[in-house]
């Protein structure tokens, strides 16, 4: 998992521009830091899964994939969207996708 001190909240994110990708199951919003560290937020909406215990294990996945991101050289605010079909993907898989999107940020 990733440390609380370096996790988002989505409402603390300003409605500024910043960079977008979008694969198949993922949508990935980078936005520029003034100072401090990369954070990084998640949302899992209830269209992907209406128990909380699935959307709650996407997450960690994803969490856990981001950890490799931690120390990006410049700071960040970075949100991933869960697109519908995430729920049913493996670890590697999600590995492989994020880490493809957070290589061109």
């Amino acid at each position: 998992m990733i440390p609380k001190k370096r996790k988002a909240s989505i409402q603390s994110i300003p409605k500024k521009p910043g960079k977008s990708k979008k694969l198949p199951h993922f949508l990935v919003k980078a936005y520029e830091r003034k100072e401090g560290d990369t954070k990084f937020g998640v949302i899992v909406s209830k269209k992907i899964s209406k128990k909380a215990v699935e959307r709650n294990i996407l997450k960690r996945k994803i969490y856990e994939s981001l950890r490799s991101f931690l120390y990006l050289s410049e700071p960040l605010d970075i949100i991933v969207l869960a697109l519908a079909g995430s729920e049913k993907l493996t670890q590697e898989e999600v590995d492989g996708e994020l880490g493809q999107i957070l290589k061109t940020l």
